[in-house]
């Protein structure tokens, strides 16, 4: 993409506010992204599948902590398959309560 995506257009895309993008990257959920001359903030494509993924993940009970650890393997390289099957079977469980903390 030339260019990059502006915040704004990234949010559209992956169904969140940019309120929500902005909170993501102060709290190293999503990486911190290129800037413009202008300062803008500039995303490429895996931005939308990022964001897409962090939502999923948060709707299904997971914590943000545990979120950046599966981003950080996918990352890192090829995910090691088990550590992530054994976080979403302990994180996904119906010991959360409705604001996805663990009972």
């Amino acid at each position: 993409m030339h260019g990059g995506l502006k915040i704004g257009e990234l949010a559209r895309r992956a169904g969140v506010t940019a309120k929500a993008i902005r909170f993501y990257e102060r709290t190293r959920v999503l990486p911190l992204p290129k800037r413009a001359a202008n300062r803008y903030r500039l995303y490429d494509d895996d931005a939308v599948g990022m964001l897409s993924f962090v939502k999923q993940a948060t709707g299904l009970g997971l914590t943000l902590a545990e979120i950046k650890e599966i981003i950080a393997i996918r990352r890192g390289g090829p995910p090691r398959r088990a550590h992530v099957h054994r976080l979403l079977r302990c994180s996904v469980s119906p010991h959360r309560d409705a604001h996805g903390s663990r009972a």
